[in-house]
């Protein structure tokens, strides 16, 4: 994203860097092609945003279309390539359609762990997501345990409020094992789960 756009989808403001994010694209398109580097992180970005709006099916649309780029152009390993599994698979759990999204965030799971550090925040950021699925499903105990695997390898968050206050798991606010959870995370860090967003610099 732009630094601008970044900002607005950090505060909330999902119209407004909607507005930019395809501007940005539409320039990007255009100048250096569909198939740029530089292009597909932004559409990986408007996918995000468009999650975060609700519009899961719009947001699902291009994140098809990024990763079927991605697999070609960088390869199935690529970590770009994993992100937009994981960017897809929200879109599609914000559908309903779970089985898809757990067969896409495992498949990324298993490679982030291959291709990237043991506690990268990428692959906990998917285990993150895939806790949402399973509490989605009625899968508590599954959930709760996948949380605590994210938060083990390096889940990235300011503080337990992260998951806490996630509408997610609000089912979970009962679960001893969720409370013990949210009580042993005592290291803040500066990146919280909303700010998985790619920016426009190369690997």
């Amino acid at each position: 994203m732009t630094n601008l756009a970044d900002t607005l989808y950090l505060e909330g403001r999902y119209s407004e860097a909607e507005k930019l994010e395809r501007e940005t694209l539409d320039i990007q398109r255009r100048v250096e092609g569909p198939e740029h580097p530089e292009t597909l992180i932004s559409m990986y970005n408007l996918a995000s945003i468009l999650n975060k709006s609700g519009r899961f099916a719009e947001a699902e649309a291009l994140g098809r279309t990024t990763l079927d780029i991605r697999r070609r152009v960088l390869g199935p390993d690529h970590p770009r390539t994993l992100l937009a599994k994981y960017n897809l698979a929200t879109s599609l759990i914000g559908q309903g359609h779970y089985l898809e999204a757990e067969k896409l965030l495992k498949d990324a799971i298993e490679m982030q762990r291959r291709v990237l550090a043991p506690n990268h925040p990428d692959a906990a950021a998917s285990m993150y997501e895939l806790a949402i699925l399973k509490e989605h499903e009625g899968e508590n105990d599954d959930a709760v345990k996948l949380l605590q695997e994210a938060v083990a390898h390096g889940l990235p968050l300011d503080d337990s409020g992260g998951i806490e206050k996630d509408r997610n798991f609000k089912s979970l606010h009962n679960d001893p094992h969720f409370t013990a959870l949210i009580g042993r995370i005592k290291n803040p860090s500066s990146q919280s789960r909303d700010q998985l967003i790619e920016q426009p610099t190369l690997d």
